[in-house]
């Protein structure tokens, strides 16, 4: 008998798209059959990475749970709370380094992804922020829903954050023009630049029609910590210092970031431009988060060795313990 496979009939197109719709949902929602490591309800959700092995890291309500790439490099950038369940973005080290997007502890495939930065939930939109590979280089990119969009054309340009109001998407990030970082923002893909100085934009907050964006300004020989609130540029500190999150609850616009003394940085929070400084060590706030009275910051704080800590209304809650030269980098709660 010859081995000479009989040619297969033409699909039909309608069997076609099934087949193709079904791979990319089973793409972007993890294999059938895998159970989820955590789930989501009232609590407060930290992520984060243990730096000397470079592992992603996640706590709720202070206790360290069940990670899935325990067996490699990883980072976790952002987390995101919606109902039941856990979303948390970064990048891991499956083949090589590319963007993760992980549900419950599932991951989900990130086409084209380098790094993943921001995590947000709309209703059933999912949206990422982050760096994509093009080329030689990486630019900023954001995923909704696994689909990846372009929101720069220039190589070596990052989108930091995103933040969803309505129908409007946000995205906070930077763009190199020649040798010069620029803090930019992107409102449903249109640019708007920020800052003509070498600058970036780290996280991005919107209130009614005011839309807040984070990050930091070179002025002279000084890097200083700056709020844009609808453009106008709020310069946060005197010293070298940076802003790496805004929350707005009410009236109140809260920004973390680092203020350098004496050559040391020390974690701060800026409360309407007024700072609390929350360590009198090596320390930076990386991540706020506000819940009715209670003010939440990320962080980390080296006493010893190098903790990832959690601030709740200034005071200090140490999350490592057990392993030196951890870092938190986004704090969510649910409550």
């Amino acid at each position: 008998m010859s081995n000479i496979k009989k040619p297969l009939k033409k699909m039909k197109t309608k069997n076609l798209f099934e087949i193709l719709l079904l791979f990319a949902v089973i793409l972007f929602t993890g294999c059938k059959g895998e159970e989820p490591l955590f789930t989501g309800g009232k609590g407060v959700y930290v992520v984060g990475y243990e730096q000397e092995s470079v592992v992603a890291k996640l706590w709720k309500d202070g206790v360290q749970q069940k990670f899935p790439t325990e067996d490699k490099w990883s980072v976790a950038n952002s987390v995101f709370v919606s109902g039941n369940d856990v979303y948390i973005v970064g990048w891991d080290t499956e083949m090589t380094i590319s963007a993760a997007l992980w549900k419950n502890g599932i991951k989900q495939k990130l086409p084209d992804g380098h790094e993943a930065n921001s995590v947000y939930v709309s209703g059933k939109d999912v949206y990422v922020a982050g760096s994509g590979t093009e080329g030689d280089g990486v630019l900023a990119v954001l995923w909704k829903n696994g689909v990846r969009q372009k929101l720069s054309n220039l190589l070596w340009s990052e989108a930091n954050s995103v933040f969803v109001s309505g129908k409007d998407v946000y995205v906070a990030g930077s763009e190199y023009e020649g040798d010069v970082a620029c803090a930019v923002l992107w409102k449903n893909g249109v640019k708007q630049k920020l800052s003509d100085e070498y600058s970036e934009a780290n996280s991005v907050f919107v209130s009614g029609n005011d839309v807040y964006v984070a990050g930091g300004e070179r002025t002279q020989d000084k890097y200083s910590a700056t709020l844009w609130k609808n453009g106008e540029k709020q310069t946060l500190s005197s010293c070298t210092s940076g802003a790496n999150s805004v929350y707005v609850s009410g009236n109140d616009v809260y920004v973390t970031g680092s203020e350098s003394e004496n050559n040391e940085p020390n974690a701060v929070l800026w409360k309407n431009g007024v700072k609390q400084k929350l360590s009198n060590v090596y320390s930076s706030g990386s991540s706020v988060f506000v819940s009715g009275n209670d003010v939440y910051v990320a962080g980390a704080e080296s006493n010893i060795n190098g903790s990832a800590a959690l601030w709740k209304n200034g005071v200090k809650q140490i999350l490592s313990q057990d392993c030196w030269s951890h870092w938190a980098t986004c704090v969510f709660v649910v409550e």
